[in-house]
């Protein structure tokens, strides 16, 4: 048990001590959104086609959480699928067997409460910290042009998705910072003060050793992920797994066809993005009960 009071509701927070699968988060994960900066402040954007629509019209983002495969695939629920072409349809290969109808009896599936998932910026921690101002808009999604005599308001898509309810889901990255959930943060062994005494002295040091990484998100791989193809370094047991947190790629630099990420923990117990189109990346499903 991770919490007796996840998020405040009362209800018992219980993450898998495994990673016990690997899937995309989403089929497809490139993005060649292209951008015009008119006058330093105003920016012009036209969507890719592969960008899914909801029935409003408005666009969904690839690692949008709501609408994502995975979470589809923890739920046993249908999910809007598109491809490069601009089709999209509705994909119903989990409804009804997904992990939560595989994984567990139809009791335990009772015992199972529905959770009130928070995909709002809360959620996300400190993520618009890391952010310029405008970057910070476009992830919001409050980044818009003006169009027509009516000077109507087009608005890119916005990263952060809806609230769910949902009986199987993902940690967020908020979720993996709380110290009072057993996540605690161990700084980093290599710094920049003492890089230079451990050249002088030639003491050998891992990539572990050069990034803040967090005492309870390790996790090993089953066998069945090994099977699987779950991405894994060979000298260890565990492998990297997602966090349902959207990440946004740098539009302003490099070429405009990027590629989407969620956040993510990675084989060192570290913070780290993961590609949603990976079908190598692990998964840590959390529940919460009632008793």
């Amino acid at each position: 048990m991770v919490t007796n009071n996840y998020n405040g509701s009362g209800k018992k927070l219980l993450l898998s001590e495994y990673i016990l699968t690997n899937i995309a988060y989403y089929d497809c994960d490139k993005d060649a959104t292209r951008f015009d900066n008119v006058d330093g402040t105003q920016v012009y954007f036209k969507l890719d086609k592969n960008i899914r629509r909801n029935d409003d019209g408005s666009f969904i983002q690839h690692n949008n959480y709501e609408h994502s495969r995975l979470r589809a695939y923890l739920n046993g629920l249908s999910y809007l699928q598109g491809d490069n072409d601009g089709n999209q349809a509705i994909d119903n290969e989990f409804v009804g067997a997904g992990f939560l109808q595989t994984a567990f009896t139809s009791d335990m599936q009772a015992g199972i409460a529905v959770t009130n998932v928070d995909n709002s910026i809360k959620s996300t921690a400190d993520i618009l910290e890391e952010l310029s101002a405008k970057e910070q808009r476009f992830y919001q999604g409050t980044m818009y042009y003006e169009t027509g005599a009516e000077h109507k308001r087009v608005y890119y898509p916005s990263y952060l998705s809806n609230n769910t309810k949902d009986k199987v889901f993902i940690l967020s990255r908020a979720d993996v910072l709380k110290s009072n959930y057993g996540f605690t943060p161990i700084a980093p062994k290599v710094t920049d003060d003492n890089f230079m005494d451990y050249i002088k002295r030639g003491e050998a040091y891992s990539g572990a050793d050069l990034i803040t990484t967090y005492k309870g998100l390790a996790r090993r791989v089953t066998d069945f992920c090994k099977a699987n193809g779950v991405n894994h370094p060979v000298i260890s047991e565990n492998s990297g797994w997602y966090l349902r947190t959207p990440l946004m790629p740098a539009f302003f630099r490099g070429e405009p066809k990027i590629s989407q990420f969620v956040a993510g923990v990675n084989s060192d117990a570290g913070l780290d993005e993961c590609g949603v189109a990976y079908d190598s990346n692990g998964v840590v499903p959390a529940i919460c009960v009632n008793y």
